[in-house]
């Protein structure tokens, strides 16, 4: 038996994205395809973000679920899920912002030919173990023109639904750049005092936001609206683009209707002043990334 075929029969029995980015891995198809790993994980991360590969990493297929369980997924973990074990690169602590829940965060750094390129991973699960928020950013991410418009097309497909988009296009320092939303997950712009708190370069404790441009203060400072999530269950895919086509993605699944009811669900108005420093239970990860924790 080849070597070749040793492999591909053992891709075919394990998880689908797993397998995939192991295989790619190996010298034999590296030396054939003659790539570098980076550029073939590269390669991999552009089509399932496009929509066109590794359901793993948005979601579930209509064969992979049972009734009851979410369609909301990223990497294979769907909203009401139970945490899995998690590798040991994963950060967790108790959250400070959300009563009885816990935050994972994974950090990594490649390098590529374009330089280093960081993936977060962010997890947030109850006391029981059942996840209701899994995030993954990217940057910088690539895009092509005209990218955003095939990626919200492709999972408007895979959830039923015709996505629901905010979005801007390039003018002056301000890239193109959308969020797309689809579920019950329901977008509530912040108010001034809070973007008067981000725009310093401070921090708010308005639970899980999303901007733009992947950078709240960037956003604050350009007159951009930055989200809080509220509402129920749904899938959010956020990304920017410059001329050259770079930016950063970010897409996550999240159920603000499973969160605990001490969730940071206090009206802006009411919101405690910025904090001086960042909460005790921030992991490291999210002390560089503030986008990827709040």
């Amino acid at each position: 038996m080849t070597r070749l075929s040793r492999v591909s029969r053992w891709f075919v029995r394990h998880e689908p994205l797993r397998a995939l980015l192991i295989f790619i891995d190996t010298r034999f198809v590296r030396r054939q395809l003659g790539f570098t790993t980076m550029q073939m994980h590269i390669a991999v991360l552009t089509f399932c973000i496009s929509g066109t590969l590794c359901s793993a990493v948005h979601g579930q297929s209509s064969s992979d679920f049972a009734p009851g369980l979410s369609v909301y997924a990223v990497g294979g973990l769907a909203l009401g899920d139970q945490i899995p074990p998690l590798p040991n690169d994963y950060n967790c602590s108790d959250s400070e912002q959300f009563d009885k829940l816990t935050w994972c965060t994974q950090k990594r750094v490649d390098y590529a030919n374009q330089g280093s390129v960081t993936t977060v991973n962010s997890i947030l699960h109850r006391q029981d173990g059942t996840v209701v928020y899994v995030n993954r950013a990217v940057f910088p991410a690539y895009f092509e023109r005209n990218e955003f418009d095939r990626v919200v097309e492709n999972l408007s497909k895979r959830y039923g639904q015709t996505a629901e988009i905010i979005r801007t296009t390039k003018r002056g320092e301000i890239p193109d750049a959308i969020i797309a939303f689809w579920g019950a997950v329901k977008l509530v712009p912040l108010d001034g005092r809070s973007l008067s708190i981000l725009r310093s370069g401070g921090q708010v404790t308005e639970g899980i936001l999303v901007d733009l441009l992947g950078d709240y203060e960037r956003s604050a400072k350009q007159a951009l609206p930055i989200y809080r999530l509220s509402g129920g269950a749904g899938y959010v895919w956020a990304a920017s683009r410059s001329g050259g086509g770079r930016g950063h993605v970010r897409f996550f699944a999240i159920n603000g209707a499973r969160f605990s009811d001490a969730m940071a669900s206090v009206p802006p108005e009411r919101s405690p002043p910025p904090r001086t420093s960042p909460p005790r239970d921030t992991p490291e990860a999210c002390r560089k990334f503030p986008l990827l924790c709040d």
